[in-house]
């Protein structure tokens, strides 16, 4: 009976301390508790003082306009805009707001996120996915200047659906990737839609479509808005043909300042050439780079490749790699970017069937490039001496920093 007593007390004591202990951890969770509240309350502070800064840049953007005598020309479209990209905070949706503020960096939590790269559904290009989580972001984001969807595999439906959702950022958007999106001239359609809003477009890179068909004319038309701003277009493994030559140097002249034009990989428009090129004719004092690599281009083409390199007179970058049939046609065509010698850095060659006569008279032709920097000559079979190759370079003014090996 007295050890059971006993026994009692001392239970009753340790429920005293246990008691004891609990009082104290309250007080540090009161004492916690006041301190996040006083977090959050600061936390919130430093939002309101986020959207206060915003709203004053937009509104000193908008007082700008008066200043801005080629923005005014388009007032009405820049007023639209500005009115339809309202400042939201999307910090006030994000889950972490309940308990995690602390951990939050507000400057990253508003709309102003503007570049949207979507990793693809699959590696499975045959396969579609579910593209909802793409349009659950692009709802979020109407302001963005750069979109990556390379590699995603859409449906007709869902195609129109994305097209549609950047269709709220039309005005700011300056980037543009659909490349290997498995497109075909259907699909071709919204993006037309989407295209014909942009005005601002400095990039557009559809490349490894090659199912296209007269798609390309959709594309090129939708393009047409963004003539003044684009600079860089890569329409590489698209699947031209000398058909669409017509309605591709219509559309294309109209593209006045041009920096950058891949066409690799479009082994059909060598009969078609003149007019591909011609096309881009209006960007000839514009041009940096020029890939034309594996299109096929044979020596009955080099004169229509001759004239158009022969207007170009900044290219920094010319590809005509594994264009095999060209045969002395090559030595006139290097011959024809002599307008470029000051400012030509990268001339790639490699597998174009060179022989020794030929190279002959181009390593003769380099002699005047000043600013020479690569020379890929690689897979050139019929040049067997590296020495001779670097020997026809040395009263060259040029600067050779790699040479690849032909052997």
């Amino acid at each position: 009976m007295k050890k059971q007593l006993k026994n009692k007390e001392l239970i009753i004591s340790y429920l005293k301390i246990e008691e004891n202990n609990q009082k104290e951890l309250l007080s540090e969770i009161e004492g916690t508790e006041k301190g996040y509240l006083l977090k959050i309350q600061n936390d919130f502070q430093m939002i309101r003082q986020v959207s206060e800064n915003l709203s004053k840049q937009r509104k000193d953007s908008l007082m700008n306009l008066l200043k801005d005598n080629t923005k005014q020309q388009n007032l009405l479209e820049y007023l639209e805009n500005f009115s339809k990209n309202k400042l939201q905070l999307t910090i006030l949706q994000n889950p972490k707001v309940d308990y995690q503020l602390q951990e939050i960096d507000y400057a990253n939590h508003t709309n102003n996120e503007q570049s949207l790269t979507l990793k693809p559904f699959t590696n499975n290009t045959k396969d579609t996915g579910d593209p909802s989580y793409i349009i659950t972001f692009l709802r979020k984001r109407t302001n963005m200047e750069k979109i990556d969807l390379s590699y995603n595999i859409l449906k007709k439906g869902d195609w129109s659906i994305v097209c549609q959702q950047l269709e709220q950022s039309s005005y700011p958007l300056k980037e543009v990737n659909f490349s290997n999106c498995d497109l075909t001239e259907k699909l071709c359609k919204p993006i037309e839609k989407l295209l014909h809003k942009c005005c601002h477009i400095e990039l557009f890179d559809i490349s490894n479509n090659n199912r296209l068909g007269n798609g390309i004319q959709r594309i090129c038309n939708g393009l047409e808005k963004a003539s003044d701003t684009l600079r860089d277009l890569n329409f590489s493994n698209c699947g031209l043909k000398w058909k669409n030559w017509e309605f591709f140097e219509i559309q294309t002249i109209k593209f006045g300042n041009l920096e950058v034009i891949n066409l690799k990989k479009n082994k059909n428009i060598a009969n078609g050439l003149f007019s591909f090129l011609n096309g881009f004719s209006s960007s000839a004092t514009t041009l940096k780079e020029i890939n034309l690599s594996n299109c096929n281009i044979a020596k009955t083409a080099c004169p229509s490749l001759e004239t158009f390199l022969g207007s170009c007179s900044n290219l920094e970058i010319i590809d005509l790699s594994y264009n095999t049939g060209m045969g002395k046609g090559l030595s006139a065509v290097i011959k024809s970017l002599e307008k470029s010698s000051k400012t030509l850095k990268k001339i790639l060659i490699s597998n174009c069937n060179l022989t020794e006569k030929n190279w002959k008279k181009i390593k003769t032709i380099l002699m005047k490039f000043d600013k020479l920097e690569t020379i890929d000559l690689s897979f050139n079979d019929k040049i067997e001496n590296d020495l001779h190759i670097c020997s026809g370079l040395s009263n060259s003014v040029s600067v050779i920093y790699e040479m690849f090996d032909v052997l």
